[in-house]
């Protein structure tokens, strides 16, 4: 659609059969993923950017709220709490299975050759990846951020209150942003006690404020 002119259109596609529900910018290999929601599941999709042609669809449960991505490993957050993660690649798409049933202590595994999962506990409320540190973070309903690496083993957990809305990596040294109640928090990857690689950048938080919106 033109930004000006009213009606304009230079290029409509339709995308999902299904309404889009979730649209994220893989700027590390220029492609688009979106998220559509059907009668009975999900569907994932991921389109090369610019032509928008399609590359690979993956029949996703419907209870996923969430997703990231990293290379070919993808994070799916799950209403129900699990974390689920998945080698994309490693088989046929409509082969790939997931958890229908959730019921694993924090800590054990649910793993195969393609699948492994985890759970958060608390309904998920978002996912996110840092692709430069390899790492994946998710938000719940139990009041923790987590953080995973790419084969889905937890590194570390930063526990909070109810108040805690949303997190999402801030920049690519892997500080975190944080939303609670009018307020956004800056969790320096410096105190996330895990290996990270500092390069020396100015885009690394140097400290912790407290910003009030």
């Amino acid at each position: 659609m033109d930004t000006e002119v009213e009606n304009m259109k230079y290029h409509e596609i339709q995308a999902h059969k299904d309404p889009v529900i979730l649209l994220k910018h893989d700027m590390d290999h220029s492609q688009l993923l979106s998220m559509s929601q059907e009668t009975k599941s999900k569907r994932l999709k991921i389109w090369n950017l610019p032509k928008l042609q399609l590359i690979q669809e993956i029949p996703i449960p419907r209870e996923a709220v969430a997703f990231s991505r990293i290379g070919s490993q993808l994070c799916l957050g799950l209403k129900s709490g699990m974390i689920d993660f998945n080698d994309i690649m490693t088989t046929d798409s409509t082969e790939l299975t997931f958890p229908s049933i959730v019921s694993q202590d924090l800590g054990t595994k649910c793993e195969s050759a393609e699948k492994r999962g985890m759970d958060q506990t608390g309904d998920v409320v978002t996912t996110d990846a840092c692709s430069k540190q390899n790492i994946f973070l998710s938000c719940g309903g139990d009041n923790a951020i987590k953080i995973w690496d790419v084969f889905g083993s937890l590194l570390t957990e930063v526990v909070l209150d109810h108040t805690l809305t949303f997190a999402c990596f801030l920049n690519d040294q892997g500080d975190i942003l944080i939303g609670f109640k009018e307020h956004l928090f800056l969790i320096p990857h410096k105190k996330l006690m895990i290996d990270i690689e500092d390069a020396l950048s100015d885009d690394s938080v140097q400290a912790t404020p407290n910003y009030r919106k």
